[in-house]
């Protein structure tokens, strides 16, 4: 690709050669030259003007290309800064190349400059108004940087481009979340389940919100639920942020004051992952309400340990 370029390179300079020559024939003998030599400057330059525009229209593009490549190629290395400066240089040559906008803004999400990736995102859905990628990308950015109100506006706009993805519902709930919007959250939660039945998350995310909303009967309902399709659910990756249902489940049972089951699925949930910050907090609340102020004081150290913002994390 790189020798592509630098032959086309050579080529485009040998193209000028003979105009340069005929530009300093001029200067150094300008009172020698008769109208015929004047004809074929004429036409010499206007021969190389084709050229130029011909050989810019396909040299550009593959600059433009080759940086992308290249800027890429240094994102999956997750160097980032060379990266950036690929696309900085791709986007010099043409600054509406919609893969150079949507590449920067990601690595400027990366590396928390949350302002300079919603302009390139913008700058981007300015010219491709429906690109799905930038949308979720913009959302995203608007979430981490505690915009969530525009995020939901963003969210509203993939959900009425793409009604049918379950995700987005689950992206936007979680701002509802945040929000404490639990009215749209619960109606979020049920849209998902009404899209993917056979995943645990939609019922999880429900029976959290009917936690949060202290209908607990109605939470472990959903919550037996998930922990059924949890366990036969092959890709947990989704997961990885927040308690497995069996940790939910027990703090429901807690409030209920059913505390021998609460137990039990705690017992459950630490054989499933023993640095579960999520799983000491709730635990921590459990002997909290039951006045073991030793036992609640020791899992809420815990739980700090692994997260130190796990307060404002969960929600009673």
């Amino acid at each position: 690709m790189v020798y592509y370029l630098i032959l086309h390179s050579i080529i485009f300079v040998l193209l000028l050669i003979p105009s340069f020559i005929l530009f300093l024939a001029y200067i150094t003998y300008p009172f020698s030259w008769g109208t015929k030599d004047y004809g074929w400057v004429v036409f010499s330059i206007l021969f190389q003007v084709i050229i130029f525009l011909y050989a810019s229209k396909k040299i550009i593009p593959k600059i433009i290309y080759i940086y992308n490549c290249i800027g890429r190629t240094h994102i999956d290395a997750g160097e980032y800064q060379v990266a950036l400066s690929c696309f900085n240089d791709s986007l010099y040559w043409n600054p509406k190349n919609i893969y150079a906008l949507f590449h920067r803004g990601m690595i400027y999400h990366h590396l928390k400059q949350y302002e300079n990736a919603i302009e390139d995102y913008k700058t981007l859905l300015s010219l491709e108004p429906t690109h799905q990628n930038a949308l979720e990308s913009l959302a995203s950015v608007y979430y981490w940087s505690d915009d969530k109100e525009k995020a939901v506006e963003i969210y509203n706009q993939l959900i009425e481009l793409y009604p049918d993805h379950s995700e987005y519902y689950a992206y936007r709930g979680n701002c509802y979340l945040h929000l404490k919007n639990w009215d749209q959250l619960l109606t979020d939660s049920e849209h998902f389940i009404t899209l993917k039945p056979e995943l645990a998350l939609g019922y999880y995310n429900r029976g959290c919100t009917y936690l949060i909303l202290g209908r607990y009967e109605e939470a472990i309902i959903d919550f037996d639920v998930a922990v059924i399709k949890w366990i036969y659910q092959e890709d947990r990756s989704g997961w990885t942020n927040f308690p497995n249902p069996y940790t939910r489940r027990a703090y429901a049972k807690s409030c209920l004051k059913r505390y021998d089951e609460a137990k039990n699925d705690y017992e459950i949930a630490l054989s499933i992952n023993a640095n579960d910050a999520g799983y000491f907090y709730y635990r921590y609340l459990m002997y909290e309400s039951m006045g073991d102020s030793i036992l609640a004081m020791n899992d809420l150290i815990k739980a700090q340990t692994l997260d130190p913002n796990i307060a404002q994390h969960y929600y009673k």
